[in-house]
């Protein structure tokens, strides 16, 4: 058990990473700004994923051949973020390949308890090559932070032995009281609710996109539902961090694609908190911020 599954990844990276070592995570990925990756000098590849979340496999080849990556970090289920979620063929041919590799798997499952997805997850799929980490916060909130790792045994001592010189034990207090929401009757009910209203969210955000997917100026990733959409932008050069400034100034709280480590075109736009007052408001503001980048590139 961890704190967290950031304290997981944490775990993961001190506990068997040096230095200096490679790892690989997908294009675009959250993980990019992992800071333990930072403050141990791990050096960072990326490898794409489609609209449909596979992964490049020929890509992770030729990473692994020149570049000597000790682990690949992945996020089958609502890949964050795009929101993707990897096929079963696709995960199984994933497995094949990192078996084939011996390149281990960080299967990250935040979002596991929120969808219950009847995928198998890639560490029931190959158990001996892949170590699994999720948490409870998505749903008894952010200030529960419990989170789990699971591994090979011998994996699991090594980081259980890590985890406890750092002083980062997780509470009896915060066990149980984890133990009895799991078991409680209404934990079903909430997923539901929680589901439905996140779906609810996403097909109104999408139908307000609908003039703005029509003048070819973005698509949107398709996805399960979710907490966010990721946004392509169409029909313009390669943007710099400085250009996505636009988007704020137009009152836009947006994730940018560099943000999670892609060179493509993109924006992450979370809905999870839009009141129905606000959906209008946030089309009105992206529709002017794409207008002015458009008149700013054309007119150059």
């Amino acid at each position: 058990m961890t704190s967290g599954i950031q304290q997981a990844f944490t775990l993961l990276v001190e506990g068997l990473l040096a230095p200096g070592d490679s790892v690989a995570i997908e294009s675009p990925s959250s993980l990019h700004q992992l800071k333990i990756f930072q403050l141990l000098g791990i050096r960072i590849y990326h490898v794409p994923i489609t609209q449909a979340g596979r992964l490049s496999l020929t890509q992770l080849k030729k990473l692994k051949r020149q570049h000597q990556i000790k682990l690949l970090f992945v996020m089958p289920n609502l890949q964050n973020p795009t929101g993707t979620t990897m096929t079963l063929v696709d995960r199984q041919e994933l497995v094949n390949v990192c078996r084939e590799l011996s390149l281990p798997i960080v299967e990250g499952d935040p979002f596991q308890p929120l969808i219950q997805s009847t995928l198998p997850t890639l560490f029931s799929l190959d158990p001996n090559n892949v170590i699994y980490a999720s948490t409870l916060s998505l749903l008894m909130g952010t200030q529960a932070r419990i989170g789990w790792l699971l591994g090979p045994a011998h994996v699991m001592t090594q980081l259980g032995i890590l985890r406890d010189k750092l002083g980062e034990r997780i509470g009896l207090a915060q066990q149980l009281v984890a133990e009895e929401f799991l078991h409680s009757p209404a934990l079903l009910t909430q997923q539901r609710h929680l589901i439905k209203a996140l779906s609810i969210k996403r097909h109104h955000l999408l139908q307000k996109f609908q003039p703005l997917i029509q003048r070819k100026w973005l698509s949107v990733t398709p996805t399960q539902t979710g907490f966010f959409l990721w946004v392509n932008l169409l029909n313009l050069p390669p943007l710099q961090p400085h250009d996505y400034q636009l988007f704020r100034e137009h009152g836009l709280l947006i994730l940018p694609a560099y943000y999670f480590g892609s060179p493509n075109n993109g924006l992450r736009i979370s809905f999870v908190a839009l009141k129905d007052s606000q959906y209008d408001q946030l089309i009105i503001k992206l529709e002017a911020a794409l207008k002015q980048l458009h008149q700013q590139f054309n007119h150059k």
